[in-house]
C-alpha cells in the first residue's frame, strides 16, 4: 500500500503536465476554430507515450531509492534533479554524521576527564593508607589535609558534570559581591592561615546580577588557586576597578609560554606540575562558567611575581 501511494506520488507531476499539454492543445483547436475530433486524436495519439514517461519515471525513482538504501549508485543512474536531491541529501547525511562524531568526541572528553580525576582523588587515598600504616608518625594533620584534597576533586567532578544542565540551573538575582568574596574566603581560611596568607577584600559595597552559586564556584576557585600557589607569608587582595574584579597574589606565577593553555582541560603549567593538588581542571571550569553567565576572564602572570585574574562584570554594578 505505502509503495502505491509512492507511486502515485510521483506519478502525479508528469500527469497534470500531461492534462496541461491537452488544454493547451484544445485552446488552439478552439481558437482556430478546428475541429473537435483534433483533440481526441491528439489524446489518441498520446496517451501510451504519457503512460510510459510515467513508468519510466517510477521505475528510475525506485531504483534510484533503492540505490541509495544500499549506498551504491552513481552519478549517471539519475537526472539532474535527482543529483540536486542526492546532492542535498548527501549534505544532510553529512552534517547528521558530522553532529554524531561530535556527540561521541564529547563523550570521550567526558570520560577522560573522569578517568583523570578518579586518578586525583585515588592519590590522596593511597596517601592516606600509607599514613594509617605508619605507626611513627602523627599522621592527623596530614590526614586532614588529603581528605580535603579528595573533597576539593570531588567538588570539581560534580561541577563539571552540573555544567552540561547549565541552562535549566540558572536563577539571576543581585549579588553582593563583598559578601560572596567573604563567604569563599571563609571556606578557604584554614587554607590561608596555613601559610601566614594576608587576604584583603577590597571590594566596595556592590551588587552583581548574576547567578549566586556559579558566581561562588568561579570566585572560590580562583581564591583557592591563588591560595595553593603563594608562597608563605604571601599577600592576596581582591579588588574593583570600573567594572573589572580582580584576584591578585605575589606567588609563583605562570610561565608566558603557559598562559594561552590555562583554560584548557587537563592543562597543568610547569611552575604547579609539583603541586600535588593540581588536576589542570579548575580553571577549565571556571571558564566554562564565565563563558555562559557573559563574564569576560583573562590572566596576567609572571614567574615568581604573582598572577592577576580579571572578571570583566558585563551587568550595570549597584553601589549599596
Amino acid at each position: 500500500m505505502d509503495k502505491l501511494i509512492e507511486a502515485v506520488k510521483v506519478s502525479i507531476p508528469y500527469i497534470i503536465t500531461y492534462l496541461v499539454l491537452i488544454l493547451v492543445f484544445a485552446f488552439f483547436v478552439y481558437l482556430y476554430n478546428l475541429k473537435l475530433a483534433l483533440i481526441l486524436a491528439f489524446i489518441q495519439f498520446t496517451w501510451p507515450f504519457g503512460v510510459a514517461i510515467v513508468l519510466i519515471a517510477e521505475y528510475r525513482y525506485f531504483y534510484v531509492r533503492k540505490k541509495l538504501q544500499h549506498h551504491d549508485y552513481r552519478q549517471s543512474d539519475v537526472f539532474m534533479y535527482d543529483q540536486l536531491y542526492l546532492k542535498e541529501l548527501q549534505s544532510l547525511k553529512q552534517k547528521v554524521n558530522d553532529e554524531r562524531n561530535q556527540e561521541l568526541l564529547t563523550q570521550k572528553e567526558r570520560e577522560d576527564y573522569i578517568r583523570l580525576w578518579s586518578h586525583e582523588i585515588k592519590t590522596p587515598l593511597t596517601r592516606m593508607k600509607l599514613m594509617l600504616d605508619d605507626d611513627h608518625q602523627n599522621s592527623n594533620n596530614k590526614l586532614q589535609k588529603q581528605v580535603k584534597i579528595i573533597q576539593s576533586q570531588l567538588d570539581l567532578l560534580l561541577t563539571y558534570e552540573r555544567i552540561k544542565s547549565f541552562n535549566s540551573d540558572i536563577h539571576f538575582k543581585e549579588v553582593n559581591l563583598r559578601e560572596e568574596c567573604n563567604h569563599c574566603l571563609k571556606n578557604l581560611m584554614e587554607m590561608a592561615i596555613d601559610k601566614n596568607l594576608i587576604v584583603q577584600n577590597n571590594l566596595p559595597n556592590v551588587t552583581y546580577l548574576t547567578d549566586e552559586k556559579w558566581l561562588k564556584i568561579v570566585i572560590e576557585q580562583l581564591l583557592m588557586n591563588a591560595i595553593k600557589y603563594s608562597n608563605d607569608n604571601g599577600q592576596i587582595k581582591i579588588e574593583l576597578q570600573k567594572n573589572v574584579l580582580k584576584i591578585s597574589d605575589n606567588g609563583i606565577g605562570i610561565y608566558a609560554e603557559d598562559l594561552p593553555e590555562i583554560f584548557k582541560a587537563g592543562y597543568i603549567g610547569k611552575n604547579t606540575r609539583q603541586n600535588e593538588n593540581a588536576s589542570g581542571l579548575g580553571l577549565y571550569i571556571v571558564n566554562q562558567i564565565c563563558q555562559k553567565l557573559n563574564i569576560g576572564i583573562n590572566v596576567q602572570s609572571v614567574e615568581n611575581h604573582g598572577t592577576t585574574v580579571n572578571l570583566s562584570l558585563v551587568s550595570k554594578l549597584i553601589q549599596k
